[in-house]
C-alpha cells in the first residue's frame, strides 16, 4: 500500500484524474487529462505529488507518466489478483470481493456457520477467550476494490471485470484466479426484486453506451437482441458486486 498525504493507494489502483489533481500543469495538459483514468505507480514525498501513468499517454503529451496532486485522485477499481492465488490471502471466506479473511494465529474466534435456512448474513464468530479491545482479529486480503456512493461506480466495475478478463485471455495466472473466484460468486437473491433496479438501469446504461460506440442501430431486431442478451451479463456482474462487496 502506498501512503500520500492522507490518501492510501495500492500500486497498480486505477483512479481518475480530476481538475484538482492538475491545476499544476500546463493548461494544454489539464484539459487532455481531466476526467482520465490513470494507474498509481509511486508517491513522491519531496513533491507531495503522485506518479500516475495515463491509460491514454498521448494524452498526457507522450509521457508514460505524470505528478498529480492527491486531491484531485478518484478510486475507480483496483485488481489484487495475487490475493486470489492459493495462499495469496485466505481460502476460507466464501466473501472473496468482501475480503478473504484469516482468523488470528492465536484462535481467539472460531466461525459460526449461520443455521440452515435462515436469511442471516452469513456466519457469525464465537469468542472462544477475552478480547483486549482493539485487539486484531481477522486480516483483510480483498482482491477487488472499487468506490462505493460515486456516481460512475457501477461501470468503473463493470470496467474491473473486463480488465480481469483481458488479463485472464493474456494468460495471466493471477487474473486466471481472480476471474475464476469472482465467477463462482452469487449474483443476489432473485426474490429481491428491489436489489435489483438500480443494477438492472445501470447494466442497461453500459450496454446502450457500447452498443452506440460499436455502431449498432436502435429499435433494430438485431439491436434488441444483443441488448437482452449482454444487459443480463453486464447485471449478473454488477449483482456480485452488490451481494458481495464489504462496506467502505
Amino acid at each position: 500500500m502506498l501512503h500520500g498525504k492522507s490518501a492510501r493507494f495500492p500500486p497498480g489502483a486505477t483512479v481518475y484524474l480530476l481538475k484538482g489533481a492538475l491545476t499544476h500543469l500546463p493548461q494544454d495538459q489539464q484539459d487532455a487529462l481531466t476526467d482520465e483514468l490513470a494507474s498509481v505507480k509511486s508517491f513522491d514525498v519531496e513533491s507531495d505529488l503522485w506518479e500516475v501513468a495515463p491509460s491514454r499517454p498521448q494524452l498526457g503529451g507522450g509521457s508514460k507518466s505524470v505528478l498529480v496532486k492527491e486531491q484531485g485522485m478518484r478510486l475507480a477499481f483496483c485488481i489484487l489478483a495475487q490475493h486470489a492465488l492459493p495462499g495469496g490471502g485466505s481460502d476460507r471466506s466464501p466473501s472473496i470481493v468482501a475480503a478473504n479473511r484469516a482468523l488470528a494465529p492465536k484462535r481467539k474466534i472460531k466461525r459460526s456457520p449461520t443455521p440452515n435456512g435462515s436469511k442471516a448474513c452469513g456466519g457469525g464468530m464465537l469468542a472462544l477467550e477475552d478480547i483486549t479491545p482493539g485487539e486484531g482479529l481477522l486480516t483483510e486480503h480483498p482482491f477487488l476494490l472499487s468506490s462505493t456512493g460515486v456516481e460512475h461506480r457501477w461501470s468503473d466495475r463493470w470496467r474491473a471485470y473486463l480488465t480481469m478478463m483481458g488479463g485472464a485471455q493474456y494468460g495471466s495466472a493471477p487474473a486466471k484466479a481472480a476471474l475464476a473466484r469472482f465467477d463462482a460468486l452469487a449474483a443476489g437473491d432473485p426474490e429481491d426484486v428491489e436489489s435489483f433496479v438500480e443494477p438492472r438501469a445501470k447494466a442497461t446504461e453500459i450496454v446502450e453506451s457500447a452498443l452506440r460506440s460499436a455502431g449498432k442501430v436502435p429499435e433494430s431486431e438485431e439491436y434488441e437482441e444483443i441488448k437482452c442478451q449482454q444487459v443480463e451479463k453486464v447485471l449478473t456482474v454488477l449483482m456480485k458486486w452488490q451481494g458481495d462487496a464489504a462496506p467502505s
